[in-house]
């Protein structure tokens, strides 16, 4: 096995498949008793539909793990226009994974409505 990094307390792991639908990309084990929680697609949508600019922070965050997991492998990867291109595949991937089942539908509606 190949540890890629180490997690403490309050951290978290899972994230690209939660928000992206992607298949995990990695197994994680405890070194110590630990307590997991498990969230799941349903549990988070309604809050993303609450507050759709978190998809935004949650981007940033998907971005940061997924340059620091390629920069383990290559010191010189990506620049700030690499950076910034994953950043925004990254949201179209989240906004899309949420939009999966959802029926998005306008009606009309008269005027002053």
């Amino acid at each position: 096995m190949l540890e890629v990094g180490r997690l403490g307390p309050g951290d978290f792991f899972g994230e690209m498949a939660l928000l992206t639908g992607e298949p995990r990309g990695a197994t994680i084990s405890t070194l110590t008793p630990s307590q997991i929680y498990e969230v799941k697609k349903e549990h988070i949508k309604p809050v993303i539909e609450s507050y759709p600019d978190m998809k935004n922070d949650l981007s940033r965050i998907l971005t940061r793990r997924e340059l620091e997991n390629l920069r383990r492998r290559n010191e010189h990867f990506a620049s700030v226009d690499e950076e910034r291109s994953l950043a925004s595949k990254l949201l179209s991937r989240i906004t899309d994974f949420f939009a999966q089942g959802s029926l998005k539908t306008k009606t009309g509606s008269a005027a002053g409505d």
